[in-house]
């Protein structure tokens, strides 16, 4: 018992950390239509298992070693290869003391790191979880933000202002033609219809710019 109680002393205390995360299942996976609407499946156990699998990703875990400097505070805590290379740092990262558990018959994840320092532990773990989150969220919203970005009223008017702009364009250079032939030309036989094209171009180019009105 004294010598179990030496050895016991002499070992250094490795901490647990875990952090635990809801998953929303009925989360949308698209902008309109029924797309929008995900209808409830029996796939549970592919869906923990797969999200178990995105919390162990290289996207998921790059900006928490990064952020803690874990290559150089515990040197252990990554499964890299001996040469150290610049290519074998960019090999997907592993997390040795990272421990994720999906809880039987629910929607919740344990996420655990193990640390010798008791405070890194904690961060470490919960930082794992907010860049779980955050990547989840980005990757359900890029969708709706490149279909917004699409159909923004800027990107709208920028494309009809460029249209505008190409059709009026010769109507221009008519008139500016003209009112610069001087007096030869007989300008007041030849304006009048080019002078209403020309205006007529303007103000179909503000029509088109204008935002659209509700009925």
């Amino acid at each position: 018992m004294i010598a179990t109680l030496i050895v016991s002393l002499r070992l250094t205390p490795i901490y647990e950390s875990t952090t635990t995360v809801d998953i929303d299942r009925q989360m949308p996976t698209g902008v309109l239509g029924k797309d929008a609407v995900e209808a409830v499946s029996n796939d549970a156990d592919q869906f923990l298992a797969t999200q178990v699998k995105l919390i162990e990703s290289d996207s998921v875990l790059r900006p928490v070693v990064y952020k803690f400097r874990l290559r150089e505070v515990e040197k252990d805590a990554l499964e890299e290869a001996l040469d150290k290379s610049a290519l074998s740092l960019e090999a997907p990262i592993v997390l040795k003391q990272l421990r994720v558990n999906a809880s039987a018959n629910t929607y919740i994840l344990q996420i655990s790191y193990r640390s010798p320092n008791r405070q890194l532990a904690a961060d470490v773990a919960n930082a794992i979880a907010q860049s779980y989150l955050a990547h989840t969220y980005a990757s359900a919203t890029k969708p709706r933000r490149d279909w917004a970005s699409s159909w923004s009223p800027a990107r709208r008017a920028e494309g009809q202002d460029g249209e505008v702009e190409r059709r009026a364009g010769p109507v221009r250079a008519r008139v500016e033609r003209h009112q610069s032939r001087g007096k030869d030309q007989h300008p007041r036989s030849r304006l009048p219809a080019v002078e209403h094209e020309f205006t007529n171009a303007q103000a179909d180019r503000v029509r088109k710019k204008s935002p659209p009105t509700s009925r």
